[in-house]
């Protein structure tokens, strides 16, 4: 196996931290507004049509080819499944104590479609780990002419899927993955080809995708749910509107919060979730206060999670941490 290809240590880009900030208050938003309004909302089904995709989109633009898979497995695997395990089975536990059985066994064991209300969100993180794995192996071994055909061969199935198989529930999302890749792929090309996207066309298309939400046609994603909209019509449009969003956060001044909010995405991702629904059923549905604690409850849970080592590595995947985790284990258990 050839050496792993990574690159030098680069100062992290604060506009893509804000991006995600954007992106992660946006699925709080919507969350949020949908747990009242059971997703009949146009804004929530125009923040549909593009949320999930940026996020994929992200992925793509950050990674880099690595050609030795099993490091990239591991290195992955420690990042986000790890944290993925302890936030799922932490917020399992606790609902099983307090007496709410949201969801049984088959729940934690088989994620995505099967895991719902309180653990409804933990979808993603798998479904990103097995994107980002299937994405490497896919660039790393076939040129950009042949993985577009691959591609466009993804989209297709998925479309497939979405039409007259949606009702399968796979473990983990795991046939999410081919309506992801895309968007990962294309990711990858704006950043490491220098992929040109002209903005005023990007910005008529993305005008043209909220148009067909709003005239009342399903432009938008549910990649949960495996549903892709129309054929090929919203996954360009979902890229037009990454597009755009790219271009407005690359010229915008640096906002500290939503730098911070970006950092802690995924910890406000795995907790927003039971902490709104939490407050709607005990304490208040008022939308305002829901989304702020939401919010910040998380934001305050990843400040402290940086203060200890294992915390670092249990909640947050830090690598250095969990090596030094595993390394005192094993001293632990000579």
């Amino acid at each position: 196996m050839a050496p792993d290809v990574k690159p030098p240590h680069q100062e992290r880009d604060v506009r893509i931290d804000m991006l995600k900030g954007f992106g992660i208050i946006c699925v709080v938003v919507t969350h949020v507004a949908i747990y009242e309004q059971h997703f009949s909302s146009l804004w929530v089904k125009t923040i549909y049509s593009f949320h999930m995709p940026l996020f994929f989109f992200l992925s793509g633009y950050l990674s880099v080819i690595r050609q030795n898979y099993s490091h990239f497995f591991i290195e992955k695997f420690g990042q986000l499944l790890i944290p993925y395990a302890v936030y799922f089975a932490g917020i399992f536990v606790v609902n099983k104590l307090v007496g709410r059985d949201d969801c049984g066994w088959q729940c934690l064991l088989l994620g995505g479609r099967y895991a719902y209300n309180y653990l409804g969100v933990f979808w993603f993180v798998p479904v990103l780990f097995l994107t980002q794995q299937v994405g490497n192996f896919l660039l790393f071994r076939f040129s950009v002419p042949v993985n577009m055909l691959i591609i466009v061969g993804m989209l297709c199935v998925s479309f497939l899927n979405d039409q007259y198989f949606d009702m399968f529930k796979f473990p983990h999302n795991v046939n999410v993955v081919l309506a992801a890749v895309p968007f990962y792929f294309c990711g990858f090309l704006v950043r490491h080809h220098k992929m040109v996207v002209k903005i005023g066309g990007a910005l008529i298309a993305a005008a043209c995708g909220a148009g067909l939400v709003i005239a009342g046609y399903p432009n938008y994603y549910d990649m949960k749910n495996a549903f892709y909209g129309i054929p090929f019509v919203t996954f360009g449009s979902a890229l037009a509107s990454v597009a755009v969003l790219v271009y407005v956060f690359s010229n915008l001044p640096r906002w500290g919060l939503l730098v911070d909010i970006g950092k802690a995405s995924l910890v406000i991702m795995y907790l927003h979730q039971g902490i709104q629904i939490f407050i709607f059923d005990h304490f208040t549905e008022s939308i305002a206060l829901r989304l702020v604690v939401a919010t910040f409850v998380p934001l305050s849970v990843y400040y402290l999670s940086l203060r200890w080592s294992v915390t670092r590595a249990l909640l947050l995947g830090s690598g250095r941490d969990l090596a030094g985790l595993r390394s005192y284990l094993m001293v632990m258990l000579r």
